[in-house]
């Protein structure tokens, strides 16, 4: 793809002073992690015991973050 490092310095320098508008919807990400304990009876799926969960902006949220992150000014319209 012929990306070099300089190639690449450039294109988050211009980042700095770019205008985004991310259009998209705002989702939460949810991950539970946990023990296996049986299968269920009237479906085929796994019955677990939660020992962790976690969430996580998904969807346009991230999209935003990310676009923040690399100094842009962002709008986001969920």
């Amino acid at each position: 793809h012929n990306i070099s490092a300089s190639s690449l310095s450039k294109v988050f320098k211009t980042m700095r002073t770019a205008r985004v508008l991310v259009i998209g919807e705002i989702i939460v990400d949810e991950y539970v992690q946990g023990t296996a304990v049986g299968l269920s009876q009237e479906d085929p799926t796994i019955v677990i015991t939660p020992n962790r969960k976690d969430t996580f902006l998904g969807g346009a949220a991230i999209t935003a973050g990310h676009i923040k992150a690399l100094g842009a000014e962002h709008v986001v319209l969920a």
